[in-house]
């Protein structure tokens, strides 16, 4: 099982979705096969999103439960 464009899609959507609820601000950056499957729609599925994310107003143990 992967993750299809279609699904990272979703999945950066929902995370957007509940960070915004939190007031949780920073920047997000996609990396690897995650990133390559946003950009090419007929890349196979990743198996895993790789990322970082830089919070201005939280910590990090907060961040990583809203994950």
């Amino acid at each position: 099982m992967g993750f299809s464009r279609t699904d990272l899609i979703k999945l950066l959507d929902e995370l957007a979705k509940r960070l915004n609820e939190l007031e949780i601000k920073g920047s997000l950056q996609i990396i690897g096969g995650a990133a390559i499957a946003l950009k090419y729609a007929e890349r196979p599925p990743t198996n895993d999103i790789d990322a970082e994310f830089i919070s201005t107003n939280t910590s990090q143990n907060e961040l990583r439960e809203v994950v």
